[in-house]
């Protein structure tokens, strides 16, 4: 089946199209063209490749006294981390995240996992937190919340004087 795509000049586009699509690989329907770099994932497996390889480079292995081989990460998990090794911007990933369906649940998945590292980092580093708090409240929604209780049937404690406009 030929592309439903149109070249720049207009002419409709002369090569086949993707298996189960209208269009060719230039011509994506689900992205809409408003300029720049179109996205480079063909498939979710492309891009959970890399995703993999990303997971992977923040770990080397090293060896015990007993010979033991074990990994050791070298480097923390992070959203711009993840971002830079998908070949795109922090703010490029959640803009792939939020407008493809397709690639959504992969996205989700990877960044619920740097947020389960963040938040482990919370216990790791009792007292030195505060860049982690700033992370999951910045990157993942959380939020600091305060609880205050009232009681509005136990008013015995508040005095109460009721005086009227006439003295």
């Amino acid at each position: 089946m030929r592309c439903k795509g149109k070249k720049n000049n207009g002419e409709r586009c002369t090569r086949d199209a993707k298996a189960n699509s209208k269009y060719c690989w230039q011509h994506q329907p689900d992205v809409e063209d408003v300029g720049g770099q179109r996205p480079k994932f063909e498939t979710v497996y492309e891009m959970q490749k890399l995703i993999n390889e990303y997971f992977d480079s923040c770990f080397i292995q090293e060896e015990t006294e007993e010979g033991e081989v074990y990994q050791k990460q070298i480097r923390p998990f992070t959203v711009t981390g993840l971002a830079y090794s998908l070949g795109m911007t922090r703010q490029g990933l959640l803009d792939y995240q939020a407008k493809s369906e397709e690639f959504s649940d992969t996205i989700t998945r990877a960044k619920t996992r740097i947020e389960m590292y963040a938040e482990e980092q919370l216990f790791r580093n009792q007292g030195k937190t505060n860049g982690v708090q700033f992370n999951l409240k910045n990157n993942f929604n959380w939020k600091d919340k305060q609880e205050i209780e009232h009681d509005v049937n136990n008013i015995s404690s508040v005095e109460i004087e009721l005086v009227d406009d006439e003295g």
